[in-house]
């Protein structure tokens, strides 16, 4: 099993991390849009990751991709909450 998950997974954590109060759209049944926080989108996720984890078989490749998308979320997360003054900086000079 090869993949980037883990990497995007981190991409998802930094950006809760970062913008915490962003709002996104989605469709609530494949049909009605609905804006809604993206904290709660990636927050729901995660939970379903972890679901998803509890519910897998005992196969160790499967058991490490799921894994990897809630290790990728966490390392995204706690990196830019530990950096995310130098990275405010940066985007402020920008």
């Amino acid at each position: 099993l090869i993949g980037a998950s883990g990497a995007v997974s981190g991409i998802i954590g930094a950006y809760v991390m970062l913008f915490p109060k962003a709002r996104v759209w989605i469709l609530l049944f494949m049909r009605l849009p609905l804006r809604i926080g993206a904290v709660w989108v990636l927050g729901g996720w995660l939970a379903l990751q972890v679901v998803s984890l509890l519910m897998s078989s005992n196969d160790g490749e499967v058991q490490v991709a799921w894994w990897a998308h809630i290790g990728g979320f966490v390392a995204g997360f706690g990196l830019t909450f530990a950096i995310r003054r130098r990275l405010w900086l940066r985007m402020g000079d920008a």
